[in-house]
């Protein structure tokens, strides 16, 4: 069976190698810290087990409260006797303890952190409250006072199978297990692993547990960090969603495929039809054909200037006839008598007027004292230069009989 280890130092992969047959085994973590990271129970837990952490962080027991609804989570201290201690905290996840000589070393450091008071049991006085049947391992790392909490344990009535315990001072390789192994071989416990951070200790009673703790973690013990675990996820995730995008882009050149193509056959068209011009403006005939083409346009503008003149002419030689019949009554008469018989008496008649009135000068009268003798005249404006009252009499007069021989000649023919 495959497994992921949470712990830091595959500390769960040693002892899933030897645990791994029992069904719904017991553990008990003191300085259990995270759920998660760096967690030696964790692989446990999500096989069915259950079991005991403490933490007297209450930042990390939080968490284990919410992640372990199925384990006992204390927030307390464990040593050899119980009531209140100090303990140091500062901001390096794992490094909280009770023991100074480590938190000076470490503010020593740069590393600040400071003193907090909390309830202190012992292992003894836990394990006689929830009275586990079997503890199939006790895991104890407590920056620097490990022996302490082994000294609070009944060791006569509670036997872990395994005891794995930090052999090392704290954030240094230097080993610091020899009290430690001394006290537990007087416990009948053997002296199985050391993984250079932390010594796994098998009771007397389960010698047989030994030889699956000969060798380290290997090949064959069919495991995986928890930091590949995460790595492989994200890049799955990485790769599902792109695999997404790509159906996605898939999906839409699909649906767009019958405009893409209208689109292409297009552009396909109008380069053909821009080739083919290009083609005639640079061919041979086209060069050669110029001048005719420039003659064409020249004749072309000539014709409409032409009928622009005609049309000029004409209304020049119509006004010339109309002012010849209005001068010869007689032949006035004959063609109105005409253009009634043909129904063109209406349309004449007005052009007629048009251009008799177009014609006509155009005289504002106005009253002026213009003579010494003290005369009163009319003075015209127009090209005859001033007229007398009698001589403007006169005019109107003759224009009068002139338009009354037209009425007449005209009731004749009606």
């Amino acid at each position: 069976m495959s497994i992921i280890s949470y712990a830091q130092n595959l500390e769960d992969v040693m002892l899933w190698k030897a645990l791994k047959d029992v069904a719904n085994g017991f553990y008990i973590d003191v300085g259990a810290n995270d759920p998660l990271i760096d967690s030696v129970t964790n692989v446990f837990y999500q096989n069915g087990w259950h079991g005991i952490n403490i933490e007297p962080i209450n930042t990390h027991f939080e968490r284990l409260v919410l992640a372990r609804p199925e384990d006992i989570n204390l927030n307390c201290a464990i040593s050899d006797s119980k009531g209140r201690l100090d303990i140091w905290e500062c901001e390096v996840r794992g490094w909280a303890t009770l023991n100074r000589n480590v938190a000076d070393t470490h503010e020593k450091k740069g590393y600040k952190g400071q003193w907090f008071s909390i309830e202190v049991k012992t292992l003894a006085e836990i394990c006689a409250e929830y009275n586990p049947e079997d503890i199939h391992f006790l895991k104890v790392d407590v920056e620097g006072l490990e022996l302490s909490v082994l000294k609070g344990n009944d060791w006569e009535k509670y036997r872990p199978w395994i005891v794995v315990v930090e052999a090392t001072i704290p954030d240094t390789q230097i080993e610091n297990y020899f009290d430690i192994e001394e006290f537990l071989i007087e416990k009948n416990y053997i002296f199985a692993y050391t993984d250079g951070l932390n010594r796994f200790y098998v009771s007397g009673e389960h010698e047989e547990l030994l030889p699956s703790m000969k060798y380290p973690p290997n090949i064959f013990d069919n495991y995986q960090t928890y930091a590949e675990f995460s790595a492989l996820q994200n890049i799955k995730i990485t790769v599902d969603e792109n695999n997404s995008l790509s159906q996605d882009i898939l999906n839409l050149r699909k649906e767009n495929s019958g405009l893409v193509e209208l689109v292409q056959h297009l552009e396909y068209e109008n380069f053909l039809t821009q080739k083919h011009i290009d083609e005639i403006l640079n061919s041979t005939s086209w060069r050669i054909t110029e001048p005719l083409r420039l003659i064409g346009k020249i004749k072309k503008r000539s014709a409409e200037m032409s009928a622009f003149k005609s049309s000029k002419l004409t209304k020049k030689i119509i006004k010339k006839l109309i002012k010849v019949v209005h001068d010869h009554p007689r032949l006035k008469y004959q063609i109105v008598k005409i253009i009634k018989r043909i129904g063109l008496y209406s349309f004449i008649r007005k052009l007629y007027l048009n251009v008799i009135l177009s014609n006509a000068p155009k005289i504002t009268f106005y009253n002026k004292q213009m003579s010494k003798n003290g005369k009163n005249i009319l003075s015209l404006s127009s090209g005859d230069g001033l007229l007398s009252v009698d001589e403007l009499h006169n005019r109107i007069k003759n224009e009068l009989e002139v338009a009354k021989k037209s009425e007449v000649m005209s009731s004749e023919l009606l």
